[in-house]
């Protein structure tokens, strides 16, 4: 009896995620237009899995720099978390593909 009483918790859990991404898919959306507009910071975003900063810096053609200030920003905006693996780096909260966001191979504009 427990194991389905876990299953059934599990699944009702998993309905609430669903329906709270989806209710707030729209906020979402607003906050990347206005956070995360070029190519770099896509790039940077897409990245931000807990790799440092500099490493990001050259996959997104910005000084390491940019990334701290953008980590700054994105965090004040929910859109990072500080990693609980490494510390000093950021890991996004959302992938830019669930939001139709296409991730570019390139930095820049």
């Amino acid at each position: 009896i427990k194991m389905s009483q876990n299953n059934d918790q599990t699944e009702i859990l998993k309905e609430i995620l669903k329906w709270t991404k989806y209710g707030n898919v729209h906020q979402v959306k607003e906050i990347f237009s206005k956070n995360i507009k070029t190519n770099s910071e896509k790039l940077a975003y897409h990245n931000s899995d807990g790799k440092s900063s500099r490493e990001i810096a050259k996959i997104s053609s910005v000084s390491h720099d940019t990334i701290q200030k953008w980590w700054k920003s994105w965090a004040e905006n929910g859109l990072v978390s500080a990693s609980s693996k490494f510390q000093g780096r950021f890991e996004k909260n959302f992938s830019l593909c669930d939001f139709g966001i296409d991730v570019p191979t390139k930095g820049g504009n």
